[in-house]
């Protein structure tokens, strides 16, 4: 994507078709012990019903968040005011539950401190 405000962001294709399943969207192995991710945007769809969560080393860092048949997710924030950050140190995944409520779309973020 680019540099933001000094931020080199990253965009990463959402791709999930095994439900129940996670998607690691940064590995815990290629984060830094002083870094966290920024996600500044996602847009999540699912052709089932189902839930999604996000997790950062193996902890949950969301709730489930309910998604209908053919329904979304969108949050979008900025560099000065992500979304959501993983805890310290530790990647980022995305977990869904749902028969068949595998999510689709896309992630925004940035590695920082």
């Amino acid at each position: 994507m680019g540099l933001v405000r000094g931020k080199d962001i990253k965009q990463k294709a959402i791709a999930q078709v095994a439900t129940p399943g996670t998607l690691d969207i940064e590995l815990d192995a290629d984060i830094g012990p002083q870094t966290r991710v920024y996600v500044i945007g996602i847009v999540l769809a699912s052709p089932a019903a189902g839930t999604v969560k996000f997790t950062s080393g193996g902890a949950d860092i969301t709730g489930a968040v309910n998604v209908g048949a053919n329904g979304g997710y969108t949050a979008i924030g900025d560099v000065d005011s992500p979304v959501l950050e993983s805890t310290l140190g530790n990647g980022l995944a995305l977990v869904s539950a749902g028969a068949g409520a595998g999510a689709n779309g896309w992630i925004r973020y940035y590695l920082g401190p």
